[in-house]
C-alpha cells in the first residue's frame, strides 16, 4: 500500500492536518499527535481508506514546531520520499533555516527523504518618497533626508528580555517591566504576536515541552491582564529545540530559558 500525502498547515495559532489513513486506529493516532502538537485551534481533515499506508505520524510534532517557529502561514506536504514546504519568509536566510528545520524533522521518520523548498521571500513595497516642504523649496533650501518613524513594537521588544530560573515559569520584576512596555504598544493597536516559550536542554522532552508552554502562558497572561486583547496573543512552547546559546555552560543555559515575542504577519 502507498501512503497518501500528509499536509500540515500552520497559520498563527491554528493547525490544520489533512491526511488519508488506513483505519480508525490510525486516524486516532494521527489526531492525537496533532492535538499534542497544537497550541491553538486544531482542524483535522482525516479520511479513512483501507487501501492506503499509514502516514508518518511521528514527524507531526517536530514539523509543527518547525513551522510555528517562523511567523506567518506555512505548509508542509509529505509525498512519498519528498517533503515540500511552502509559504512566505522575510529573507533568504530565513528560507534556508526553515527548510533545514523541516527536512531535519521529516528525517526523524524517513531518513532518506528529500526537500523541495518552495518558500518565497516576501516582497516589500517601497515607501513613497517624502514630500518636500514647498516653502523651504521656494526659499532654495536644500532637501534634508528625514529618518523613517521608529517601529514602537520593535523598540519595545528590544528594550529587554524575559528570562527564567531553572524549572520555573514565574515572572520577575524585570520581566514585568519589560512586558509593561510591550503591553503599552500592543493594547493600542491590532498587531498579533507569537509568545514563544523556550527551555535549556536539561530535563526530559515532555517536561521541557510543558515548561516552555507554561512560560509562554505566563507571559501571555501578564500581557492580557494589562490590557492586551487575548485575540492578539498566540502562546506556544518549543522546549529546547531553538537555543540561542550553548547548553554546555550555565550562562548559555540561562540565556536559553526565555520567552521570545515576535509579530505575526496579518
Amino acid at each position: 500500500a502507498t501512503a497518501k500525502p500528509l499536509v500540515i498547515s500552520v497559520n498563527g495559532g491554528s493547525l490544520t492536518v489533512t491526511a488519508t489513513v488506513p483505519d480508525r486506529d490510525a486516524r486516532e493516532r494521527l489526531l492525537g499527535a496533532a492535538a499534542a502538537a497544537s497550541s491553538g485551534t486544531l482542524t483535522g481533515q482525516v479520511a479513512v481508506d483501507p487501501t492506503v499506508a499509514a502516514p508518518p505520524v511521528t514527524t507531526l510534532g517536530d514539523l509543527t514546531r518547525s513551522l510555528t517557529a517562523v511567523a506567518g502561514t506555512h505548509q508542509v506536504t509529505i509525498i512519498g520520499s519528498t517533503v515540500v514546504v511552502e509559504g512566505t519568509v522575510v529573507d533568504a536566510d530565513e528560507r534556508a533555516r526553515l527548510g533545514s528545520a523541516v527536512l531535519a524533522a521529516a528525517r526523524t521518520a524517513e531518513p532518506a527523504i528529500s526537500l523541495d523548498n518552495r518558500l518565497t521571500v516576501r516582497s516589500v513595497t517601497p515607501e513613497p518618497a517624502p514630500a518636500v516642504d514647498a516653502a523651504a523649496d521656494a526659499a532654495g533650501d536644500a532637501a534634508v533626508d528625514r529618518p523613517a518613524p521608529a517601529d514602537p513594537l520593535a523598540g519595545a521588544l528590544a528594550s529587554g528580555r524575559v528570562a527564567f530560573a531553572t524549572d520555573s515559569s514565574e515572572l520577575t520584576d524585570l520581566d514585568r517591566a519589560h512586558l509593561d512596555q510591550i503591553a503599552a504598544v500592543l493594547r493600542g493597536g491590532t498587531q498579533k504576536v507569537l509568545v514563544a516559550g523556550h527551555t535549556d536542554a536539561q530535563g526530559s522532552l515532555p517536561v521541557n515541552e510543558a515548561l516552555s508552554l507554561a512560560r509562554a502562558h505566563s507571559a501571555a497572561s501578564y500581557l492580557s491582564s494589562h490590557g492586551v486583547p487575548q485575540g492578539q496573543l498566540r502562546a506556544a512552547g518549543f522546549a529546547a529545540d531553538y537555543p540561542v546559546a550553548t547548553n554546555d555552560t550555565e550562562a548559555g543555559r540561562a540565556a536559553n530559558r526565555r520567552v521570545e515575542i515576535s509579530p505575526l504577519m496579518p
